[in-house]
């Protein structure tokens, strides 16, 4: 049986959505999408970002194994909308007595984990690990043997190990716990004509000092969460804050940031906003 995967999880794509579709009848909400430097183009949640079996494993009977898959909808997915209902409202409000009364610091143990699965989680991610097993496989096999085995069940199984393990031990360290030390700042925007757009490559890292790997406390990972809230890691002091802002000029740039990121989808709640952005995108580029 074939699964349709969402490497952008639906709950995800659902803050992006373009306002004006929402409760009206007979209209699936959606967003606007570019793809490949396209025009936007609008698009229900249901049917972008997803690829056949993409997380699915097999067993000795080449029966499907989806337990990622689940764990993804079980660990990510389902808490990330407990943690929208509960904590979603007041952030757009900045009302840090709400905030901190319901909660929200104690959500540090989630918010890490969430941004560590999205930025392994994607195609993109994926690909870059299949295209490092190739080239190790090619030093000791023959071209037309590794053709074969890449496109094999086994292969399957062995890329969505490495993808599990990504991040477990690097260097002698793992990199959860690592981000369990990070400062976490949740981005308000306050500006209700401005909003953030995100990717098939949903999580920035940037480091202004050297290479932007997870394991240097000065990179900055950042995902948005929403088109009105981003969360920021960076740093190593355990610290958390929500601030607001609403400059276009700081959001503007933000979003540019975002979209020369992405792998080859931007997408968005404004289709004005989505044709700025177009030409920052670099299809297949990797960020």
């Amino acid at each position: 049986m074939s699964e349709k995967q969402h490497y952008v999880p639906r709950i995800v794509i659902n803050g992006f959505l373009d306002p004006s579709s929402l409760n009206k009848s007979n209209v699936e909400p959606y967003t606007w999408i570019s793809e490949k430097k396209s025009n936007a183009k609008k698009r229900a949640a249901s049917n972008i970002l997803w690829e056949r079996n993409l997380y699915t494993q097999y067993d000795s009977n080449e029966k499907e194994d989806q337990a990622l898959e689940k764990f993804f909808s079980t660990n990510l997915e389902k808490p990330f909308g407990t943690f929208k209902r509960i904590f979603e409202t007041d952030l757009l409000n900045l009302n840090i007595n709400n905030l901190e009364k319901n909660g929200l610091w104690d959500t540090r143990p989630f918010i890490n984990s969430f941004v560590f699965w999205h930025w392994k989680r994607t195609t993109k991610f994926i690909n870059e690990i299949k295209e490092a097993y190739i080239s190790e496989l090619l030093q000791d096999n023959p071209k037309h043997l590794v053709e074969k085995y890449v496109t094999t069940k086994s292969m399957q199984n062995d890329l969505i190990d490495t993808l599990i393990n990504a991040g477990d031990q690097f260097e002698g360290l793992n990199i959860q716990n690592l981000l369990s030390k990070r400062n976490i700042t949740f981005t308000v925007i306050t500006n209700k004509s401005a909003s953030f757009i995100n990717s098939d490559n949903p999580v920035l890292r940037t480091n202004e000092n050297r290479p932007n790997g997870v394991i240097y406390p000065d990179t900055e990972l950042s995902m948005p969460l929403t088109s009105k809230i981003a969360v920021t890691l960076i740093g190593e002091q355990s610290l958390m804050q929500v601030r607001g802002i609403r400059e276009s000029k700081i959001i503007r740039k933000i979003n540019q940031s975002l979209a020369k990121n992405s792998n080859e989808i931007i997408f968005g709640s404004s289709e004005s906003l989505i044709n700025s952005l177009v030409g920052f995108t670099k299809p297949g580029a990797i960020a």
